[in-house]
């Protein structure tokens, strides 16, 4: 089992019944200790399309991946277009996604999303905005201190399941 693998329980640990609790310094703790693992990182595939008064940005997920969200600023739709993921919210649930699926995102909200197939996740932005640097501080929080650089780690065919921060 990978050490990513055995990671991901600081998610999840001492949830009460029901998972209804879990504090966003889960995903903090989690991503100190994937950064911490010295495992070899990368960027994922993303894709931003402008259309009139809409941002609309599409990440490719790989299987295996674990990838953290940061925290959205703002309610907006999203789309699954592609794969089945299990989604850790802050709040301490867990769902299991398949595509196609389509849900709203909350302001506040922050995830960490395990893939188990190849995976398409879209987001619906209004705006006008189209400079990418703005976009991001109009639309999600700074990095936490630990993740001052975006952090994605290498697909690796000895580790089935592969961290990967936003």
């Amino acid at each position: 089992m990978s050490a990513s693998l055995l990671m991901l329980p600081l998610l999840v640990d001492h949830l009460p019944p029901g998972g209804a609790v879990a504090r966003p310094s889960r995903i903090d703790q989690f991503e100190i200790s994937v950064i911490e693992s010295g495992a070899p990182m990368l960027d994922l595939p993303t894709t931003h399309r402008f259309t009139p008064g809409l941002y609309i940005r599409e990440v490719t997920l790989s299987v295996g991946v674990i990838y953290t969200t940061r925290t959205h600023k703002t309610e907006h739709p999203f789309v699954l277009s592609q794969g089945v993921v299990s989604v850790f919210h802050d709040d301490g649930s867990v769902r299991r996604l398949k595509a196609p699926h389509t849900g709203i995102t909350p302001p506040g909200a922050r995830r960490a999303i395990l893939v188990h197939e190849a995976a398409v996740w879209t987001t619906f932005h209004p705006t006008t905005e189209t400079d990418l640097e703005k976009l991001e501080q109009l639309l999600v929080e700074p990095r936490p201190a630990h993740a001052a650089t975006r952090h994605c780690l290498q697909p690796n065919a000895t580790q089935p399941t592969i961290p990967a921060l936003s």
